[in-house]
Formats: structure tokens, sequence, C-alpha cells
């Protein structure tokens, strides 16, 4: 079954003979659409749904919990974070909340921040890849994990600004790029750009653009 997008299929009334192809993740093309299973829970709440990360799994509008099934994505190889919503200029109908304003991040997508995290906070990542396609990206990602991961761009073509800055002039994220690992695990970083300062020094704590912490 065709869907346009991804607000779209979790309104949606499944079968579980159906395959639902997603058009894009807010509109058709924009890099988010893929092809999803609905997997059902019989008895509703019988047994624990694999977490929804909004990228490889959704749960149904208004099911928060899951208790009735799921939509699992099927893929191979690295995982998007256009999958998981980070196009900018897009407007979410379901956007996240901003943890420092306690609202809605504003729309059209002006940072992609909490994008970037479902990625990185998704089972799929661990162990595995992050990709960030080509394009110009505001936003902050953090990364924590004990296992290995990468995080791979297109290049000149994957362009990171950090985030937007706020009316003050400063930023809510000191960091671009924020490793959090046990010692001696390894995270590769590789073909992405990254445009903001080296250094920035926020109430005399210097940050660097990439920090790792172990």
């Amino acid at each position: 079954m065709y869907i346009p997008d991804i607000n779209t299929l979790i309104h949606l009334t499944p079968t579980v003979a159906e395959e639902y192809v997603v058009a894009g993740f807010y509109s058709p093309g924009d890099g988010g659409g893929g092809t999803f299973i609905w997997e059902p829970i019989n008895p509703p709440g019988s047994i624990t749904p694999p977490k929804e990360d909004k990228g490889i799994v959704f749960y149904l509008n208004g099911d928060k919990l899951g208790s009735l099934g799921y939509f699992k994505r099927i893929y191979s190889g690295p995982i998007n974070v256009r999958w998981f919503g980070a196009i900018m200029g897009a407007t979410d109908p379901n956007p996240p909340i901003d943890p420092h304003t306690g609202s809605a991040y504003t729309q059209p997508i002006a940072d992609v921040t909490p994008y970037f995290q479902r990625a990185a906070d998704s089972p799929a990542a661990e162990e595995g890849t992050i990709y960030i396609p080509a394009g110009e990206y505001y936003g902050h990602l953090e990364i924590t994990t004990n296992n290995k991961v990468s995080v791979l761009g297109d290049g000149q073509g994957t362009i990171i600004h950090g985030a937007p800055e706020l009316s003050d002039g400063s930023t809510s994220y000191k960091e671009v790029i924020l490793v959090k690992r046990h010692w001696g695990v390894i995270v590769r970083i590789s073909n992405i750009q990254i445009r903001a300062p080296l250094k920035t020094k926020i109430n005399n704590t210097l940050y660097y653009t990439v920090s790792v912490l172990c």
C-alpha cells in the first residue's frame, strides 16, 4: 500500500499481511520514507514492544505504549537521520518538545537536534552506523554508547553548523558533536564538515566543537 508520509501511516488501521511503502517522512521524496510492516500484539498489551524510536519503530497515534502493535521499518545497512525526521525546513505535524523551553520546537524545522538525537538513541544505532546525507544542518548530536558506533556523512556535501543562536547571541548547545563512551570504545566520525568555532568559551568554561568524554 502506498502511503504519502509517516503521519498518515501512524493514523491507519493496519493489517498484518500488508506492506506499507511510505513516500517520505513529511512529504514524498524528502528522504525519510521507506517500507514498513505491521507487527500486531495479540492480545493487546501481552508483551512489551520494541522502543518507539520514531525512525525504525512507530506506534499508532494515541497508543503511547505500543500495546496494540507497531510499524517496523524494513532496511539494511546504516540508519539515516532523515528516517527520524532530520529534514531542515520541513514542517513536523507532531513536533518534539524543546527541553530548554518546555514548548514544542518551532516550525518549520530550523534545529534538527531532537531528530539527530532520535537516531543516536535508537537501539539500531548500537554497533551500527548513523548516516547523515548531504545537506546543511543546524543542530547538535550527542552519542552515549558502550559499543562501536560510526557517524558517516557525504563528504563536503554534509555540513553541520551547530544549533541556531538564541536571541541573546548565545547557543543552546556547547558542542556540535558530543561523544560519551567507555574507555576503549571506538566512535568514528567521518566525511562531515563542521562549520563552527573550534573552541567556545561560555561562563569561563572552554568547549570544543567535537568533545569526547570517557
